[in-house]
């Protein structure tokens, strides 16, 4: 994975969980993927980035990507 840009983007979920989020290459394929760091300092892959997006937007993203997330950990 190449190194998230220091370019955070602050959002917080409906649970209050808020993740610091940034955009990095992972992967064989190079794929350029939202990367999430959460307030116990936790890296998550999230979702696909398809490109700049506004923060509400992104809220909304990362947000669904996490309450799915969550449901497969039950």
């Amino acid at each position: 994975m190449d190194a998230p840009s220091d370019d955070f983007i602050v959002t917080t979920t409906d649970d209050g969980r808020t993740f610091q989020c940034s955009v990095a290459k992972v992967g064989a394929e190079r794929e350029e993927r939202w990367v999430l760091i959460d307030t116990d300092r936790q890296l998550h892959i999230g979702p696909a980035w398809r490109g700049d997006v506004p923060e509400s937007q992104l809220r909304t993203l990362v947000n669904e990507w996490w309450q799915t997330r969550k449901k497969r950990q039950r």
